[in-house]
């Protein structure tokens, strides 16, 4: 857990901060958010930096330089506990980028040289999200540092995208919460989901530097897409050991091979040479009047069409993780062949599948060239794009 200090004349832009470092699985100690009524404002945030953070961001803006709080009380503190503790890390963040100016100033207030911490300071002409995204790299770094000290050999994520969000778990160490960006229950812009993969991609880099290749266990309350995306970005070639928590089940990606999962395919043939086609998976609905909807939508039509649903299951029967890891498989062999046969450019991904499964197929989707992926709005009953993995 990290601790932000700042003024609260600047708590907008906090704001903006604490959504990139909860994207990125990281729990915030922060004073508007942390407080509940009749607590004693200077006793609990002592004992936040005393004994409970593992780190402070400070946002050093002329408004927090000119408040007595932050300067004579946070930071005091903070330095208390650095000093008792060096695995206590404190991050200056210099806002307007002038590090020598800050230091100066923290100097002349306290005696003490802020520039000596490895902090993150606002390059020229750099945007805020471009910013904002290099200090949710810097914090995660010290958050996966904390957490490695212990060697773990699993890591468990918790992934929340829908407003039924997931309950309180003290084994969980990082929590992606990606609510805030989703517009409704089902709809997110596409540059959120821009966002999402980014947030993935940075915890994916520090895992790998920080600690190394742990297993990492995905309990999720998330849409399908986010499985698709964490199964692309700790795909095979990642070498992460990967397990989810399907419905309350253990799902481990490297699970032994079982029986073959007996599926029933569907190709409608237009053209034999398709520069788009659509994949529908139907295993917990049926799709196919909504995925009629869709072709006909789609800016350029797709040339072939390919159903694909369970033979001897029922729709919405339960899957074991044998079955979903031996689905994935055929799947991404059943686009591999698609691909020689037609040169598609693109392939349209519409499933109603666990998100378990998802997650696998994301995992295998190298070689099968690019994946648009879809939300279904349960309702408006539409399929909107998401985003388009490889």
């Amino acid at each position: 857990m990290l601790f932000i200090s700042y003024s609260h004349l600047d708590a907008a832009r906090i704001d903006a901060l604490q959504a990139q470092l909860k994207q990125r699985g990281i729990f915030v100690w922060r004073d508007l958010n942390d407080l509940l009524v009749g607590m004693h404002t200077e006793t609990e945030i002592a004992r936040a930096l005393g004994s409970d953070a593992h780190g402070i961001l400070l946002w050093f803006t002329e408004n927090a330089l000119a408040s007595p709080f932050v300067i004579h009380r946070e930071l005091l503190w903070a330095r208390q506990r650095h000093e008792r503790d060096a695995r206590f890390e404190i991050i200056p963040i210099f806002v307007d980028g002038n590090v020598r100016a800050v230091n100066e100033r923290v100097r002349a207030l306290t005696g003490w040289e802020i520039a000596q911490f490895n902090g993150v300071a606002r390059a020229p002409a750099e945007s805020d999200a471009a910013f904002l995204r290099r200090i949710a790299q810097r914090a995660l770094q010290t958050v996966l540092r904390r957490i490695g000290e212990s060697k773990p050999a699993e890591i468990k994520i918790g992934v929340q995208s829908k407003k039924v969000e997931l309950p309180r778990d003290e084994t969980r160490q990082l929590l992606l919460d990606f609510n805030p960006l989703f517009v409704d229950e089902f709809t997110a812009q596409p540059k959120a989901w821009l966002e999402m993969r980014d947030a993935l991609l940075d915890l994916r880099n520090a895992l790998a530097a920080e600690i190394g290749l742990p297993r990492l266990y995905f309990d999720p309350s998330a849409h399908l897409t986010l499985g698709y995306l964490i199964g692309n970005m700790f795909d095979k070639q990642t070498r992460f050991p990967l397990s989810v928590n399907q419905q309350g089940v253990r799902w481990d990606a490297d699970v032994p091979a079982g029986e073959p999962f007996s599926l029933q395919v569907e190709p409608e043939i237009v053209l034999l040479v398709a520069r788009e086609i659509t994949l529908e998976v139907s295993l917990t609905l049926d799709l196919n009047m909504q995925a009629n909807q869709l072709v006909m939508q789609l800016p350029r039509p797709t040339q072939r069409r390919i159903r694909v649903r369970p033979r001897a299951k029922p729709l919405g029967a339960f899957l074991n993780a044998t079955e979903a890891a031996d689905i994935a498989q055929q799947l991404r062999e059943l686009l591999i062949a698609q691909r020689a046969q037609t040169n598609y450019e693109r392939a349209h991904l519409l499933t109603a599948i666990p998100w378990g499964l998802a997650c696998w197929l994301g995992r295998l989707a190298n070689a099968i060239g690019p994946l648009q992926l879809y939300e279904w709005n349960n309702h408006t009953h539409v399929y909107t794009p998401s985003i388009e993995i490889a």
